[in-house]
């Protein structure tokens, strides 16, 4: 039905580069050309193959070291592979540098995400966790005018690196995370750093303020916290729903995020023009997220959102079969990042505020390395399936995005919502309990689960 387009050939008489765009890139450094063309995109491959790794071993090294340490460890990573991406005498060294970026990159802004969320109040978490993503949104813009000035990879590489160098030194500044301390029982540590957030802040702590000495329940619920693992979030029928779900919306997310922005060389125009569009429309979609998550709630924004952007790939397939001036293919691609990027920083939000906090870092780090499943395969069907049949990719967009869209309403609402301590909460979270069902669940964390539910 679909005839196989693709056919490489050798370059038996070498390679002539134009460098009007670009004086050097992996491609023009190694030959990167004709049968060896692939390359270029497992580049992308290995890298996202990176960012699955450092999901999944972020959330299991945040839970078990705690916040601080597992940025300082991850920002460590970034920087190796930063120098060895910089100056890899060959292809394959160039690979395990962008693979080890890929690693601390991952693990260090998911630590600092989940951090960040746990020092903020529940009213100001959405603009709080938006507006770190509107800061990568920010850079993203930034980078194609970097790249017009610098034209060379190995230069744009050192740039990129540096920001993490100077944050590496942020390590004697930071304090570690209270609500992680107060998990692990160690409650002195966790009131001398609130102690000191109060003070900068000018804010008076109450008189009977006291982690100390916990209450026997309170206790209780620290040890219930301190076991959480990876396990929890999918034995518990609840939170296993909850986490399916999630993964789905951070695989679809990625698709499509990354299936634009890795292949933007085959839209129409100025790369750096197009690159510089693609960044930029996200702050003001982002800035649209912050109110919405805030004024109806972080269901609703994920789920508008995806359904936009499945909409947006809808109306791409046909102005790609008619062959549609490119200026209505750009925008529309552009109009579908907007939507896409609403809904991928608002899932992060979302995916901490429904995980306990036990498992939050473990949590994210779990649906997290969906996207990054999604991110592997990002650079295929955003470009090669397009071989095969021209509206492929984006109808593949618009199908998942659709679906994930749909299946959001499944989740609760987490607006103004205490977030979940314990699993046990985590857990009834969203659920119904009926009375029958609480004889079966043991002492006072039966009616604790109870009074949580009925408050909600």
């Amino acid at each position: 039905m679909f005839p196989n387009k693709n056919s490489y050939i050798s370059c038996n008489d070498g390679w002539v580069f134009d460098q009007g765009l670009l004086l050097s890139t992996i491609a023009s450094k190694w030959n990167l050309v004709c049968k060896k063309s692939w390359m270029v995109r497992l580049t992308s491959t290995i890298y996202m193959f990176g960012r699955f790794f450092g999901a999944i071993s972020c959330g299991v090294l945040s839970d078990k070291i705690g916040r601080k340490y597992t940025v300082i460890i991850y920002l460590f990573f970034k920087i190796g592979g930063g120098f060895l991406a910089t100056y890899a005498p060959n292809y394959p060294l160039f690979c395990i540098g962008r693979y080890i970026i890929a690693i601390g990159t991952t693990g260090s802004n998911l630590a600092a995400y989940v951090y960040l969320s746990e020092i903020t109040g529940k009213s100001y978490r959405a603009a709080i966790g938006v507006t770190w993503q509107m800061l990568f949104a920010f850079g993203y813009a930034t980078l194609p005018g970097i790249a017009f000035f610098l034209r060379d990879h190995v230069r744009l590489q050192l740039v990129i690196t540096a920001p993490a160098i100077i944050l590496f030194g942020y390590f004697f500044f930071m304090d570690e995370s209270p609500r992680w301390l107060i998990s692990q029982g160690r409650f002195e540590e966790a009131k001398q750093i609130v102690e000191k957030i109060a003070t900068i802040n000018r804010k008076q702590l109450p008189e009977d303020l006291n982690f100390s000495h916990p209450a026997s329940d309170d206790k209780e619920k620290v040890m219930e916290t301190r076991k959480g693992t990876v396990k929890d979030i999918l034995v518990y029928p609840n939170l296993r729903k909850k986490t399916l779900i999630l993964c789905f919306i951070w695989f679809t997310c990625s698709l499509m995020y990354y299936g634009l922005s890795l292949n933007i060389g085959t839209i129409a125009g100025s790369i750096y023009l197009n690159t510089f569009l693609l960044g930029i429309v996200e702050v003001p979609a982002l800035t649209l997220g912050i109110y919405l998550m805030g004024r109806v709630g972080r269901k609703p924004t994920v789920a508008s959102a995806c359904l936009f952007a499945g909409l947006s790939g809808f109306i791409l397939i046909p102005l790609i079969l008619t062959d549609a001036p490119s200026a209505s293919r750009t925008a529309m691609s552009i109009l579908g990042k907007a939507s896409i990027s609403m809904a991928f920083a608002a899932i992060y939000v979302y995916t901490v505020e429904l995980m306990p906090t036990g498992v939050r870092n473990v949590g994210i780090g779990f649906t997290s390395m969906n996207a990054r499943i999604a991110g592997m395969a990002a650079p295929y069907v955003g470009g090669q399936l397009s071989d095969i049949w021209k509206p492929f990719p984006t109808t593949i967009f618009g199908v998942f995005a659709t679906g994930t869209g749909i299946l959001t309403l499944l989740l609760p609402e987490t607006l103004n919502k205490t977030l979940p301590e314990t699993i046990e909460e985590g857990e009834s979270f969203g659920k119904k309990v009926k009375k029958s069902q609480v004889e079966d669940i043991t002492g006072k964390q039966a009616e604790a689960n109870l009074k949580l539910e009925e408050k909600y």
